[in-house]
């Protein structure tokens, strides 16, 4: 199981095409009983600032660094844990961006779940992910892609 650092350069660019092409999401505010319209702004301003967050993959700088860590074969525990430290790694190697490029049938449920759980915590992962389906990607498989900020398939890539 390898970790490759690279400068960002086609995948990058390509991640930041496709990651364009979708509008961001609309601002959502909802109004409390009890409040006028500028006191849900404030409380809904106030919650989300207080929440770390990840740049978006199209905000990025040309020049950033790409990690591509794989994801291959049977997801189960020690994937977990494999995948943690690589993540780690890549990170405090100066990683902009964490491609996963998976090609799995899938494997435990429960591991997947741990391994989207850590995927999700800004706390714990500060930089973008991406899930680059590079073949197949199947149960815990696609539950790991979906737990990633972008998913990217190949032409003839399978999910489900």
């Amino acid at each position: 199981m390898n970790l490759t650092l690279r400068r960002a350069g086609l995948l990058l660019i390509a991640l930041a095409f496709l990651a364009g092409q979708a509008p961001p999401p609309p601002e959502v505010s909802e109004a409390v009983p009890g409040q006028g319209a500028g006191e849900a702004e404030e409380a809904s301003s106030a919650s989300s600032s207080t929440a770390p967050t990840r740049p978006r993959v199209s905000s990025l700088p040309s020049g950033a660094n790409v990690a591509i860590i794989p994801v291959r074969g049977v997801i189960y525990d020690f994937t977990y844990e494999s995948l943690q430290r690589r993540v780690d790694r890549a990170v405090n190697s100066g990683a902009s961006v964490i491609v996963l490029e998976i090609d799995t049938y899938g494997g435990v449920v429960t591991a997947a779940l741990d391994i989207a759980k850590y995927l999700k915590d800004p706390t714990r992962v500060p930089v973008p992910t991406v899930a680059w389906v590079n073949n197949k990607a199947y149960s815990a498989g696609i539950m790991i892609a979906s737990a990633c900020d972008e998913i990217v398939m190949a032409p003839a890539s399978a999910t489900g």
